[in-house]
């Protein structure tokens, strides 16, 4: 038998990107989506002008999706739903770190709903494979079909002639426009020292010339397109991959579900032996959190630390052993844990609830006695959604059919609601200067206020208006007033310093305006 014999095998068909003109005007758009995405950072400084952008990313979306014909599911109008509410946050929350994880769950948001848009998960999801299509829509399809924005931009398809050929003229005028920018800032600003030549330009198009203003804008140029590339891969790339007719379950993670039961559940016995000991040698110290009954020798500030971020990191340690048995240990033929996983699981539950609970019972008592902080807030926080994930985790062990990650992401989601929309800043200010004027609290951190920013100008100043109308004040009291007014007036200067545009609007803003506006009467 020769070689000749054997056909040679035919290699796979490459399939071709096809473009028409509504992916051009998608090129485009995404293109200017990034710009006014880079100029729209950080949010806190242009709360109005991120609200208006991330409206402006759905709506192209909406635009898209509807131009392709691809008709809008339940789950798919949820999620139009929640993106402009989350947004909201934007004008009502100014604390930078909420902010960054509201922008973060938006373009979570915005995969899912353009990677759902086109059919790709299929008519009904699966509420198990979750996980494996967010990852597809977060951390595949943004950046599979980077390069297609670059052909749908000039129109790249032989069979469209004249428009190919205006198109591709156009990307060449517009790319010599990009290029032109560097030797032009250059220029521009070298020229700048002469004072006749700036005056003549602020005539001429009526701006300053400023070096922090020609750079910034330049890297939002720059960086515009690589965030254009990435939303276009994920528009196009989402639709071409449902018309090729590659949609349908993605492949989950391989190597998942392998190891013996056997030998997880005897890495994890020790630890459960521990947290018996553990519970039985301090259960008069923690049954205090309760009763709030000190133990003795104990003030209120050392109980309620003591221990705490340690019953944290103990929970935290507990989910990543409850994470590992739900994706490493053996499953049954039918897809479903056995008998001895499921009491492994009930027991770590019960056992990091029980820390939980005792863990917010010492929060609870320390901010009875102490006022409330950012950090307290977000602890607190942090174990109810931990404490959340458990119940569902223990209520899916006993009862097969609760959908557990159905439940566990839309109170999730409920829950970062709570955090994200209030404006908690402003919140925790007021409530740490009431407490204080009611006599809840017998002192009240003047500086911890200032850190607050904008948010916490009410009720400074309603602090300040309430200490001064006493008829006298000890020299703490006094100490704290000068700082107060102190804190104000500088906050005052820089916000008459700040921007003032419309996009730099926000209620927490206008609300400082409006108090600081009614004390200078």
């Amino acid at each position: 038998m020769t070689y000749e014999s054997f056909e040679p095998i035919p290699e796979p068909e490459k399939q071709e990107y096809r473009f028409n003109a509504t992916d051009m005007l998608l090129a485009w758009s995404c293109f200017v989506l990034g710009f006014l995405a880079n100029r729209a950072i950080p949010a806190n400084e242009h709360p109005l002008g991120k609200f208006l952008v991330t409206l402006l990313f759905f709506g192209v979306g909406m635009t898209y999706l509807l131009l392709n014909k691809r008709p809008m599911r339940l789950r798919q109008l949820l999620l139009l739903v929640i993106a402009p509410v989350f947004a909201f946050s934007y004008l009502t929350n100014g604390n930078v770190t909420v902010l960054f994880f509201v922008g973060l769950f938006l373009v979570i948001v915005f995969c899912a709903w353009i990677y759902d848009g086109f059919g790709l998960t299929g008519v009904r999801l699966n509420a198990e494979l979750i996980p494996v299509h967010l990852r597809e829509a977060v951390l595949r399809a943004p950046f599979k079909h980077l390069k297609a924005v670059f052909a749908a931009a000039v129109l790249s398809n032989p069979e469209h002639g004249k428009l190919r050929r205006a198109g591709k003229t156009v990307g060449m005028v517009l790319l010599g426009l990009v290029v032109a920018i560097v030797p032009t800032v250059i220029i521009l600003l070298l020229l700048s020292y002469d004072d006749g030549f700036t005056s003549l330009m602020g005539r001429i198009f009526d701006f300053k010339i400023s070096f922090d203003d020609i750079w910034g804008g330049f890297w939002d140029i720059l960086l515009a397109i690589p965030l254009g590339a990435a939303v276009f891969s994920l528009m196009y790339g989402s639709k071409w991959k449902a018309e090729e007719g590659n949609n349908g379950e993605p492949s989950p993670i391989k190597g998942l579900h392998r190891m013996p039961k056997a030998l997880l559940c005897a890495a994890v016995t020790p630890v459960l032996f521990l947290y018996v000991v553990f519970f039985i040698s301090q259960w008069d110290y923690y049954v205090s959190a309760f009763t709030h009954v000190l133990p003795e020798n104990l003030t209120y500030a050392t109980y309620a630390r003591e221990g705490f971020f340690q019953l944290c990191a103990v929970c935290g340690i507990n989910a990543v052993i409850m994470l590992l048995f739900s994706i490493l240990v053996q499953k049954r033929e039918d897809g479903s844990h056995s008998a001895i996983t499921r009491i492994y699981s009930v027991v770590i539950s019960l056992f990091t609830l029980i820390l939980i609970v005792t863990a917010l019972s010492k929060m609870l008592l320390y901010i009875d006695s102490y006022g409330l902080t950012q950090k307290r807030v977000y602890a607190s926080w942090f174990m109810v959604l931990l404490g959340m994930a458990f119940v569902c985790v223990l209520i899916r062990q006993l009862v097969k059919r609760f959908p557990a990650m159905t439940v566990g992401i839309v109170g999730a989601v409920l829950l970062f609601g709570v955090i994200a929309l209030p404006n908690v800043d402003g919140m925790i200010a007021n409530y740490n200067v009431s407490a204080y004027l009611s006599g809840e609290l017998n002192e009240i951190d003047v500086d911890h206020l200032n850190e607050l920013g904008i948010s916490a100008i009410p009720a400074q100043v309603k602090l300040e208006t309430a200490m001064r109308a006493r008829e006298t004040l000890t020299e703490e009291e006094s100490a704290w007033l000068t700082t107060l007014t102190r804190d104000i007036n500088t906050a005052k200067t820089l916000m008459e310093q700040e921007d003032e545009s419309i996009f730099a609007a926000s209620i927490p803003r206008a609300r400082a305006k409006a108090t600081l506006k009614e004390r200078d009467e």
